[in-house]
């Protein structure tokens, strides 16, 4: 308890050294949302500062390399404007400019309690249901479940980056 008390006021001392004005008890559940659930939705008008909440609740936690901030485009139409697709013409996957396949992979591949954070930035500027639906799906399923399918199995042995993007990561709880 004295260790989380420690954390929220560092916290709460970097969002007012930032210059943002937050009250001590928006902070608290934020970090309660935050540690009770793999999924936050911060709703608000733009430029209120929820972002920035993001990005200094991870500069507070030290997670600087661990810190994705994802801009989602108005023109994402479908998963693969987000994790990316088989190019099989060229024969290599292609990851979506978001950066998210390879935070996953990362977090993957790092210590299990290597923490890491994902904000997707404006999401309601392209219909969620059409790009974040798969990895939606596997945030709700039970812990050992979760697996983000990238392409078909089929195709591993054929990509010529398959050992760098695998055919599906499991997402941890870290």
């Amino acid at each position: 308890l004295e260790k989380e008390e420690d954390f929220l006021k560092q916290f709460m001392k970097i969002t007012k050294e930032w210059g943002l004005q937050y009250s001590e008890e928006d902070l608290v559940n934020f970090h309660t949302a935050m540690k009770i659930s793999s999924l936050v939705i911060l709703a608000g008008m733009s430029g209120t500062g929820k972002s920035k909440l993001v990005e200094t609740y991870g500069y507070s936690l030290g997670l600087k390399d661990n810190l994705t901030i994802i801009p989602v485009s108005p023109s994402w139409t479908s998963d693969s404007d987000l994790i990316g697709f088989a190019d099989t013409l060229n024969m290599v996957y292609r990851p979506g400019d978001s950066g998210l396949i390879n935070t996953l992979i990362k977090a993957e591949r790092s210590e299990k309690d290597e923490l890491f954070i994902i904000c997707f930035d404006e999401m309601n500027l392209a219909r969620v249901e059409h790009y974040f639906s798969q990895f939606l799906s596997i945030l709700e399923m039970s812990k050992g479940k979760r697996v983000l399918r990238l392409y078909n199995d089929d195709l591993e042995s054929r990509l010529y980056n398959s050992a760098q993007f695998p055919p599906t990561i499991s997402s941890g709880d870290n």
